[in-house]
């Protein structure tokens, strides 16, 4: 269950079970009491984590809008294939399908610094593609846009390319070099503008990673290079990860928090997302705030906007007054 701050329910999440396994086999949204949004899914019988995922709008009454592949690496999320689909019965792209963006992220740093489990991380377009679905364009059926990352022997990203960046302080084209530590985990991450690797502009990036005691990511931090300073020093964002670990079901979840600037819109901004897990439940609670001017750390306050109630199945549940879920 979704609520938003006063606790008015905005969405209501239900899943179907299979019989045998008892492992959902559908997802419902409803909202104002009409299903707006229906799944088709697929849980790992091995470890329960999320395979597949296939969106249909209403109640599977519809085309079918989108499909997630998750891929996981000893448990832990390695990567993710997005494609969304047009509702024009004449696209095709140059696949032979109907999907007008299809994406591959690689989640990073490395498997080894995350823990099992279908978490976000940072992450790389191995590819990036979006076609004109549009049959009165010139460009019907065509790539209209691609981002690629190149990654070495190591599984670090060396080379990155997109054909039209996301805003001023993006170049089309950038090279890393990295740095490891005496374990093998990344801890530096510089980008440049040449293949010499000897060209720096307001384009390249220097990202700074650390981990906790448990040798688990706990920060991502990007700095922007300063032709001024002749170094990394302007900061355009901040991932903070903190990890949960749960004695009863033996699994993470984690607290995040993520600081931005963009450098073009001159737009600060500071989400945060807390958990707090009970014996049959799980809250998620998600802050933010923003405000447009130059940078200042000290001006963002986060306020409540979202929160979530998650029941391990096949609880049932009370709603009291105050907007207070408890498992019956």
């Amino acid at each position: 269950i979704t609520t938003d701050a006063s606790g008015d329910t905005l969405s209501v999440i239900t899943r179907k079970l299979h019989q045998r396994t008892r492992m959902p086999i559908a997802e419902f949204v409803e909202e104002l009491g009409e299903i707006t949004e229906s799944y088709k899914v697929i849980y790992s019988a091995i470890n329960g984590e999320l395979l597949l995922k296939e969106e249909y709008e209403g109640n599977f009454n519809k085309n079918k809008i989108k499909s997630t592949k998750n891929d996981y690496q000893n448990g832990v999320l390695s990567s993710r294939t997005v494609a969304t689909y047009s509702d024009n019965n004449k696209f095709k792209n140059k696949q032979g399908n109907n999907a007008k963006n299809i994406y591959k992220m690689r989640f990073f740093p490395s498997t080894s610094t995350r823990p099992q489990g279908n978490f976000e991380s940072d992450f790389y377009f191995d590819y990036r593609l979006e076609f004109d679905d549009n049959s009165n364009s010139s460009n019907f059926g065509k790539a209209v846009f691609e981002e690629k990352t190149e990654f070495d022997t190591k599984g670090f990203p060396v080379y990155h390319s997109t054909s039209e960046p996301g805003c001023a302080h993006e170049g089309n084209k950038e090279w890393f070099n990295y740095k490891l530590d005496t374990k093998g985990r990344i801890i530096e991450l510089k980008a440049y503008d040449n293949l010499a690797r000897t060209q720096r502009s307001q384009h390249s990036s220097l990202i700074t990673y650390n981990y906790d005691k448990n040798g688990l990511i706990k920060s991502i931090t990007d700095k922007k290079y300063s032709s001024e300073d002749k170094d990394y020093t302007k900061f355009h964002d901040l991932q903070v990860f903190e990890w949960l670990f749960d004695k009863n079901s033996y699994c993470y979840d984690y607290n995040f928090t993520n600081e931005h600037y963009c450098f073009t819109g001159q737009r600060h901004s500071l989400y945060q997302k807390k958990v707090t897990k009970k014996l049959m439940t799980k809250v998620v609670e998600e802050y933010f705030d923003a405000y447009n001017g130059e940078y200042n750390s000290q001006k963002l306050s986060p306020k409540l906007f979202k929160k979530t109630t998650y029941f391990s199945f096949p609880a049932k549940f009370n709603v009291s007054k105050n907007g207070e879920i408890t498992a019956q």
